[in-house]
């Protein structure tokens, strides 16, 4: 006979699971919402595409606290300027406020947005103001924009953007983590570290997109401030920009830079079509002056 302890268990004797808990048709909803919503909201403070209202437009533009917010107001109206949005003039003088911004991508955007009309009143100067600024990439994308108009003023940093780059150290310490010679880098991604004495480790990151050219110093060695730790060599998109704007502002000064940047081992096949052009370009504007005396 079965005792009534075993008459509760399964065949064979051994205990009977517990029954399952049934999950909340609204605990099951609530996951499912979230699971689309938080996606969302990432993807939304991410990414530029969504529309903005003018409202909205001027909100961004003044929310210094929140650079995202910044540059989505300015990828927006570069579109509208792109489109000849009449109605797009009247963000220029929030524009203008910009230059001074304390975050470098917030600057670096502007230039590239206002290359897209840098004959607007006031963006001439706002871009030569940005053509010094102390970061690499606000300067080039400063740069580009001005050789639209076209102001020879932009040629020195287009020279720059032909040459190597060199990354120094911000302070002095050990370093580690730099990465070996011919490693591709992203801007802003880190590229190194450095540990002084009795602080804590500070982060390199690379100022631009490139490759790694040459390492010029040795992980776990001590580095001084000012110490080349690597040279880039330019990123393909930099060297073709450049490029590009000699075609439109490059005189025949210009041209023996641009044959030696096209014949180092970082030129690529597209960057070395586009040099080809900007050279036929070049001398072509530079053979008619000579023809009108000028």
């Amino acid at each position: 006979m079965i005792s009534p302890a075993n008459n509760a268990g399964s065949p064979n004797g051994t205990p009977a699971p517990a029954p399952r808990k049934r999950i909340s048709p609204l605990l099951i909803g609530i996951l499912i919402i979230a699971s689309i919503l938080v996606p969302l909201v990432f993807w939304q403070g991410t990414w530029f595409g969504s529309q903005l209202s003018d409202d909205q437009l001027a909100k961004y533009l003044a929310d210094r606290d929140n650079p995202r917010h910044v540059q989505h107001a300015l990828v927006q109206l570069t579109e509208r300027i792109d489109k000849h949005d009449p109605n797009v003039t009247r963000f220029y003088p929030a524009l203008l406020a910009l230059v001074d911004h304390p975050r470098e991508e917030v600057r670096s955007t502007l230039a590239w947005t206002m290359g897209w009309s840098p004959e607007a009143d006031g963006f001439h100067d706002a871009l030569r103001t940005l053509l010094t600024d102390y970061a690499p990439l606000v300067r080039r994308n400063a740069a580009l924009s001005l050789s639209k108009v076209p102001d020879p003023a932009c040629r020195p940093v287009l020279h720059a953007m032909l040459e190597p780059y060199a990354v120094t150290a911000t302070v002095a310490g050990e370093l580690t983590d730099l990465p070996p010679k011919d490693r591709p880098v992203k801007a802003h991604s880190h590229l190194a570290t450095i540990t002084p004495p009795d602080a804590a480790s500070v982060k390199v990151y690379a100022p631009l997109d490139g490759r790694i050219l040459k390492v010029e110093a040795a992980n776990g060695s001590p580095v001084a401030i000012g110490d080349v730790l690597c040279t880039l060599a330019p990123g393909e998109k930099d060297l073709r920009e450049a490029l590009r704007a000699f075609a439109l502002v490059g005189t025949a000064e210009d041209l023996d830079a641009i044959r030696a940047a096209l014949n180092r081992t970082y030129a690529t096949k597209g960057a070395a079509e586009q040099g080809e052009i900007t050279i036929k370009l070049i001398e072509k504007r530079s053979a008619d002056a000579s023809t009108n005396g000028l």
